[in-house]
């Protein structure tokens, strides 16, 4: 159960993230989605997810199977009521850490 509820957790942190990697054509309010996040599981002692991203493009997809989507991974740190930091380590490292107000 426990297991399944941090699951959820990161699929909700994960699509935030790459929501806000998408670009400003969506209109997502962070701080009521972190809010609701907060909220609803109680986070208060914080998490840290593993996560695993494949991207395909409309032409990678016409390819078939012979072509991997492009991959990332790393862990995601989450520090209630508004720390967040993305470590990825594949396929290149990079450090995403954010206070709320500053990225």
């Amino acid at each position: 159960m426990e297991e399944k509820k941090y699951r959820t957790i990161g699929l909700v942190v994960l699509l935030l993230v790459c929501a806000v990697g998408i670009g400003q054509g969506y209109a997502f309010d962070v701080d009521q989605i972190l809010q609701g996040i907060h909220e609803h599981y109680k986070a208060d002692r914080g998490l840290v997810i593993d996560y695993r991203r494949e991207v395909k493009t409309r032409t990678m997809s016409m390819l078939g199977g012979k072509v991997k989507g492009d991959l990332a991974s790393g862990k995601i740190y989450v520090l209630p009521p508004d720390l967040l930091k993305v470590e990825q380590e594949i396929p290149r490292e990079e450090t995403l850490v954010t206070d709320g107000s500053s990225l």
